[in-house]
């Protein structure tokens, strides 16, 4: 462990140590979620209600209870409105009421919210949709 990592992990309540491939760590205090750089500039302000993940270009966050997707300025990409957000491949797998679908990011809707599950892997066809 580095001085650097010894320092985080007296002043937040959660690092995330998994981060530093990005010169990035997750971090939590008081129940609040957000990303520093390892010389403690914010990133991400800790404002977010649980766990961030990361992606290349945008960071699936929830706030409020709901989901939404912000990118590396913390601008919102698309609202939270979702019960929960995955990206796949560049694909947005999207959870409202209960229900899935996917979306862009755009927010715009490409399929209807009509599926209970959706797994994927690589590309879009080779995602799997169950609806009862």
């Amino acid at each position: 462990m580095n001085q650097t990592e010894k320092y985080f992990n007296k002043k937040y309540d959660f690092v995330d140590k998994d981060m530093q491939k990005r010169d990035m760590y997750i971090v939590e205090k008081d129940g609040k979620y957000g990303v520093i750089d390892h010389n403690e500039n914010i990133i991400i302000p800790l404002i977010y209600d649980d766990y961030l993940i990361l992606h290349k270009q945008h960071i699936i966050a929830d706030k409020g209870g709901k989901v939404g997707l912000i990118d590396y300025n913390n601008n919102v990409i698309i609202p939270f409105e979702y019960e929960g957000l995955s990206i796949c491949d560049g694909n947005i797998i999207a959870d409202l009421n209960g229900k899935s679908g996917f979306i862009n990011l755009k927010n715009e809707k490409l399929t209807d919210f009509i599926y209970t599950a959706i797994q994927g892997k690589k590309g879009y066809e080779n995602f799997f949709a169950v609806s009862k």
